[in-house]
């Protein structure tokens, strides 16, 4: 038996105990079901405003049932001015614990403000694994936007175009300017009515049409702001004029041409506290798959990317990409398959100074040379580093910015080793920790993973046949200006299959480094190489991973860290040399192998 307590004698526990119960209810509870039946081809607004109420009655769960929800009613938007404001660098000013302006992003239904809402539908999967919910987007625009959300959860559903951004074919013609692509028009629509961007290729990428990957060594142009133009010649055949043989196209290969690269996201998150995604597909995407900036507490539990049925390419760009996120990164029991970019990519963003006003704390900002949006944080810390070591020398607090001026104010007045031109600064309240477990990665252009922050745990991942490293950690100020350096940085019991072979290729299936620029005239520009020369990075750990290689090369390579731990890892098909650390310190190196045979850890004294 026990003593039960008594509500009236404690007041406040038992406001608290009711509040609890009704917060469980409401999540739990369910707010509407909907059919696509019902709802089609309008279903965008159906669901938000059904999401939108759910959050304004407290919370609760909006239920989607089998079927297409078409949404051909999401809002119009310039794709053109979207293309071209995604390549020009802006920056934002927002204070700590608020969010910029939302901006837009094409997006087909957007959740704002929305509070404890989970939207899910049936636990059934199709033949191929797919949840039967589908939400079929309209291209161009993407699919849904979360922002300043809190505690929002999708579960059991598929997302996926109505008309993919890329069309695949064989040049089965060629002259030495033009080339002619052969096609099916069943599963790549094209007629001299399809919208303006179906005649434009922004990406040209070879593909091995018999192992379903990029081609080793294969053709990849990028043609962002002037793409190619388009031809059609009859219902499946197009010519891509300007494109022939001097430039590398060959009658016979196949090839994956993308109209649109970076387009609008399948699921975008920003400025949202606690959001997960769980048995999430997404098939085809005109951009991102997943994409996060500034949010805190992400987790993705059994997310699919992988192209439809008889479809090459899932994604046209990356399939997980989080900048300037906080708290903790989940990504479990997942795939990542197919798609145009890497699997993920997890950094901050860097700034530099031009010039330091008359009172040592503001400084005039240079920008990122790549585009996209940066914010300024005010109240956040930010780590001033060396340009060219990469080496941290002084922390200080961000207290005001000018957005129009480009200038940023600090709690201290800067010391000279600070306040030097070209000095990078980025915020470290924005390095999330990042646990991966039981993933997968593969048949994808560029690279797996990209970990560049603080406290990673990468275990239990498979990476095959990324055509770049599998996974590479290469923070820089040389190009895409991408943060930070780290610490406590752990690889365990990986497998690394086949990669490393076509574009992005690296210095190795596993690389850390930080590219100091290459100076010309005094001024950095946007090519480099790894810093040796001291050792920016700490605490990495690689053990127990398995690499088979295709041919020979190295199987993990680091550069400037302090503080290394390379054991019981296993290299086969590679060279005697798998191992390599450049500029590294205290380092332990133990009963790793190649080809069978004991090797060192070179470079590991």
């Amino acid at each position: 038996t026990h003593t039960p307590v008594s509500f009236a004698l404690m007041p406040g526990l038992a406001m608290l105990v009711l509040w609890l119960a009704a917060a469980v209810a409401g999540v739990a509870g369910s707010c509407a079901t909907l059919n696509p039946t019902e709802c089609s081809p309008r279903c965008a607004m159906a669901i938000q405003n059904a999401v939108q109420a759910c959050s304004a009655s407290g919370g609760g769960t909006v239920r989607l049932m089998a079927g297409r929800f078409l949404l051909q009613d999401a809002p119009d938007f310039d794709l053109q001015q979207f293309l071209s404001n995604s390549r020009k660098p802006r920056l934002e000013v927002i204070r700590r614990g608020e969010a910029s302006k939302y901006q837009g992003s094409g997006a087909s239904i957007t959740f704002q403000n929305v509070r404890n809402v989970q939207i899910t539908g049936p636990a059934e999967k199709d033949a191929n694994g797919d949840p039967v919910a589908r939400l079929v987007v309209s291209m161009p625009h993407g699919g849904l936007v979360l922002y300043q959300t809190a505690n929002m959860a999708l579960k059991f559903v598929t997302l996926e175009l109505d008309r993919s951004s890329y069309t695949y074919g064989q040049c089965t013609a060629a002259t030495a300017d033009n080339s002619t692509i052969t096609f099916d028009p069943a599963l790549y629509p094209f007629s001299s009515s399809s919208p303006s961007w179906q005649f434009k290729a922004q990406s040209i990428l070879e593909w091995d049409n018999v192992n379903n990957r990029p081609a080793k060594n294969g053709l990849d142009i990028y043609a962002l702001s002037d793409p190619y133009s388009i031809s059609l010649l009859e219902p499946k055949q197009f010519e891509l004029l300007q494109l022939g043989t001097q430039r590398g196209m060959k009658v016979g290969s196949y090839y994956v041409v993308r109209h649109i690269v970076y387009g609008s996201v399948a699921v975008d998150l920003s400025h949202c506290n606690e959001t997960s995604l769980e048995s999430v597909s997404i098939l085809s995407s005109a951009g991102m798959g997943i994409h996060g900036s500034d949010s805190l507490d992400i987790s993705l539990f059994g997310v699919r990317v992988h192209p439809a049925k008889g479809m090459p390419m899932s994604l046209s760009a990356d399939a997980v990409h989080f900048e300037s996120c906080m708290g903790q990164i989940s990504i479990e029991n997942s795939t990542f398959e197919s798609q145009g970019d890497d699997g993920l990519n997890v950094h901050g963003k860097f700034f530099d100074i031009e010039s330091v006003l008359p009172d040592g704390k503001t400084i005039k900002l240079g920008m990122p040379p790549n585009g996209g949006s940066t914010a300024l944080v005010i109240g956040a810390t930010y780590e001033f580093r060396n340009r060219s070591t990469f080496m941290p020398v002084f922390r200080t607090r961000l207290v005001s910015a000018d957005q129009a001026a480009m200038t940023a104010s600090f709690q201290d007045v800067l010391p000279s080793v600070a306040a030097e031109p070209f000095t990078l600064l980025a915020s470290i309240d924005q390095m999330p920790a990042v646990t991966l477990r039981n993933c997968r990665y593969a048949n994808n252009r560029a690279r797996g993973t990209l970990l560049k922050t603080n406290n990673v745990l990468a275990e239990n991942v498979v990476y095959d046949h990324t055509s770049g490293p599998g996974t590479q950690a290469y923070p820089d100020g040389c190009y895409w200006w991408e943060s930070s350096a780290f610490t406590n940085w752990t690889m365990r019991g990986n497998s690394y299959i086949g990669c490393n072979y076509g574009a992005a290729q690296a210095q190795g299936d596993l690389l850390v480094a930080a590219c100091s620029p290459t100076w010309d005239k005094g001024q950095p520009t946007t090519q480099g190489a790894p810093v040796v020369d001291q050792q920016p990075f700490s605490g990495v750990t690689v053990e127990n991973c398995h690499f088979v290689q295709d041919s020979p090369h190295t199987a993990v390579a680091l550069f400037g860290v302090s503080g290394v731990t390379v054991r019981d890892n296993v290299a086969e098909g590679t060279t005697s040399t798998a191992f390599e650390l450049q500029g590294c310190k205290q380092c332990v190196g133990s009963n790793n192998k190649c080809n069978g045979a004991t090797c060192l850890v070179q470079g590991c004294s």
